[in-house]
């Protein structure tokens, strides 16, 4: 009898170990970047002297590295064995100081950490980023911010916009829901673009 107890006792015990994870699996879930493949070409000369950006500013709830997801109104959900490599507006910050270097708009694009006094400042906040369901294997994601151009030396906005982009996922998962956020922000960033070229052109 002690014998079949002990026999018992190390076939549960194996039937444990096989139905616990690796702890590597554990530990390590999938992390993704938000960035882009290419940029603008640069303007023949620049519109602006020192073009300050803003480090951007997240809405409620979208202030972190996890990847967002809604399938019920209002809900917001994230994915456990996925995250961003870090947060979407520190993505988004380093993606735009690119992008605006690369277009040639302004002779300088700098961020606070210089102590440059600026000619104009590029605001974003409100941002949020979530991949949202229509049904179980049906999604798209979509990207939200408002972007603010200041003049600090006039103390007046030149002019708001509020950027709201949708991009279909390819596949009903969190590698889905990140390739669509990638498209959403190239599309939002030619929207940053070009929102902040008009303004300069007309001021």
């Amino acid at each position: 009898m002690p014998n079949r107890l002990l026999s018992l006792a190390i076939a549960v015990a194996l039937l444990s170990a096989c139905a616990l994870p690796p702890t590597g699996d554990r530990a390590a879930p999938q992390q993704y970047q938000l960035s882009l493949d290419e940029y603008p070409t640069p303007l023949a000369e620049p519109l602006a002297g020192i073009l300050l950006i803003e480090q951007p500013r997240a809405a409620p709830g979208f202030d972190n590295r996890n990847i967002a997801y809604q399938v019920r109104d209002f809900e917001i959900q994230h994915y456990t064995r996925s995250r961003w490599a870090d947060t979407p507006t520190r993505m988004l910050n380093g993606v735009l100081i690119n992008v605006l270097e690369s277009s040639g708009i302004a002779e300088v694009v700098t961020t606070p950490a210089t102590n440059m006094p600026p000619d104009l400042r590029l605001v974003i906040d409100q941002l949020s980023l979530q991949q949202r369901f229509t049904d179980s294997d049906t999604s798209y994601t979509q990207l939200r911010m408002r972007v603010q151009l200041i003049d600090p030396n006039a103390q007046r906005v030149l002019g708001s916009q509020l950027i709201n982009v949708r991009q279909p996922a390819p596949s009903a998962n969190a590698a889905g829901g990140v390739r669509a956020a990638n498209a959403a922000l190239a599309e939002a960033v030619v929207e940053i673009t070009q929102f902040t070229e008009a303004l300069l052109r007309t001021r």
